[in-house]
């Protein structure tokens, strides 16, 4: 059983038995992983940076390629966005847009920092929220983010499908989330511009 440091961000958690809890997390170089948490939700033992929206330092067991929790410390927590139902709807939907176009074989760095780059700009209020959507649509779908496999070293590039991008907005109707992608390519490039520009100590 080998031992694996690395940052990633938590994006997304599912229960698991009595105790345990699944962590879907980016990584740092952009690849998407699943680690189990045991006792995650057994009082004292919980580990607050093993959590959604949390970027941490992971310290994991890997057992060709399973991991499991030994240890987390938490480098930034956006769990601040919970406190505004529109902002935290929007993180959640930049979450699943993102695991939607990430698999286990393929690095993507570029993705991971954009990712940090708008839950900050969220988190920072600086931008609206319908600016920070506008430019990270904008940077997935008319430039793609390329991927390198681990296996082949091969660069690739994945766009969503319409099908796709319907079936992650259908996701935020509860939420009343009222952001559309915007027809205005201009905007969404000047949207993108300003969020790339800014700086963010977070991914420092």
């Amino acid at each position: 059983m080998a031992e694996v440091k690395l940052r990633a961000l938590g994006l997304r958690e599912v229960d698991f038995g009595d105790f345990d809890r699944y962590l879907t997390a980016l990584t740092e170089d952009g690849r998407r992983i699943e680690i189990l948490c045991k006792n995650a939700r057994r009082g004292k033992k919980q580990n607050p940076a093993a959590r959604q929206l949390c970027y941490s330092e992971f310290i994991l067991s890997d057992r060709g390629g399973r991991y499991t929790l030994r240890d987390a410390d938490l480098v930034h927590s956006f769990f601040a966005l919970a406190g505004d139902i529109e902002k935290y709807a929007l993180s959640c939907y930049l979450n699943e847009l993102t695991t939607a176009l990430t698999v286990p074989d393929f690095d993507n760095p570029a993705l991971c920092r954009l990712l940090l780059y708008a839950l900050y700009a969220l988190e920072g209020g600086k931008r609206d929220p319908a600016l920070v959507k506008a430019a990270f649509d904008y940077l997935l779908e008319e430039r793609s983010l390329p991927q390198v496999s681990r296996k082949k070293r091969a660069v690739t590039r994945r766009r969503l499908t319409k099908e796709q991008k319907q079936a992650l907005a259908a996701k935020l109707t509860s939420c009343q989330l009222d952001i559309d992608i915007p027809t205005d390519v201009a905007y969404a490039k000047k949207a993108a511009h300003q969020m790339r520009e800014a700086k963010y100590e977070v991914v420092s």
